[in-house]
């Protein structure tokens, strides 16, 4: 699934008080907010950010991480109806522009802001800040044109929201790292749902056909034009996304309609190719009996 696009004016996110477009949920106590911002258009001054405040109103406490070329921000209100301009600012982490990683973090009153180049190593966008927010509050994407006559537009993917109420779905393990069109790849996890409804298994950007779907297991099917990329669940309604893992899509060695696999645990992953009208089949197994012989491993090669 692409990026999302969300346009928004409004002077700033960040002003006294706020103008800006929001897209959000309710938030309950402590939680926490990640998106990836794929890209941003508009003024030169357009910001992109991820955000948790305490109401709708323009004044209202908020915390909330954004990007501009030098630097990371963490901006924040701490008193109803006052600057919204207060900020901690951390490392750009080599970002020059989109895309880039942004996060908020809620955990009592402590509000903190990260920024990644890659989702997966992430800076403080400077110190955390205290907050004497309500239990109540909202979290979600902000999206400003730094202009009240016109509209910006922000592209965010692989946002996910994690509260007391709403666990992220995780990825802990794949049965294989890199697949041909049309193998099965199992993924294992927590989070997922109990069965697959509005859910979905995305692999740089092509939605994957679902085999079998639980709450700790999901076998999916390497969709048709899928490239080598990003590998991640998106749980929804909420559309929360898991982590991701990194997934190479192989050319397939087989006849066209020819797919191989291993099944059960065999020790050592297996492999078929074929050329010149002959089948190579490699496999292993923790033990085949016959007639007194065991064997490990075997190479079949079946011809014409």
């Amino acid at each position: 699934m692409g990026p999302s696009p969300f346009s928004g004016a409004g002077q700033q996110i960040h002003s006294t008080p706020d103008n800006f477009h929001f897209t959000y949920l309710p938030l309950t106590g402590d939680g926490s907010i990640v998106a990836r911002v794929a890209s941003v258009s508009g003024s030169s001054s357009a910001t992109a950010a991820v955000m948790i405040r305490e109401t709708l109103n323009g004044g209202a406490l908020d915390a909330n991480v954004s990007f501009y070329p030098s630097s990371s921000y963490l901006y924040y209100r701490s008193a109803v109806n006052g600057s919204g301009g207060n900020y901690q600012n951390g490392s750009a982490m080599g970002v020059s522009a989109a895309p880039y990683w942004l996060k908020v973090v809620r955990s009592g009153n402590l509000f903190t802001g990260y920024m990644s180049s890659d989702g997966l190593n992430w800076s403080p966008t400077g110190a955390s800040v205290t907050l004497n927010m309500g239990q109540s509050a909202y979290i979600g994407l902000a999206v400003c044109g730094a202009s009240t006559t016109a509209l910006a537009t922000a592209t965010f993917d692989n946002v996910s929201v994690t509260s007391a109420t709403a666990i992220a779905p995780i990825i802990t393990s794949i049965s294989a790292t890199s697949a041909s069109v049309g193998s099965l790849v199992g993924i294992n996890g927590a989070n997922f749902g109990a069965s697959q409804g509005s859910s979905f298994v995305a692999l740089n950007g092509s939605i994957a056909t679902i085999d079998s779907w639980s709450d700790s297991s999901i076998v999916m099917i390497v969709p048709p034009g899928a490239t080598s990329g990003h590998l991640q669940v998106t749980v929804g309604p909420s559309m929360d996304v898991s982590n991701f893992v990194n997934f190479t899509v192989t050319v397939n060695p087989l006849p066209v309609g020819w797919l191989d696999q291993d099944v059960g645990i065999v020790g050592v992953t297996g492999s078929a190719t074929y050329a010149n009208g002959t089948f190579t089949v490699k496999w292993s197994g923790s033990e085949y009996q016959h007639y007194g012989r065991r064997f490990s491993l075997c190479v079949l090669t079946i011809g014409r």
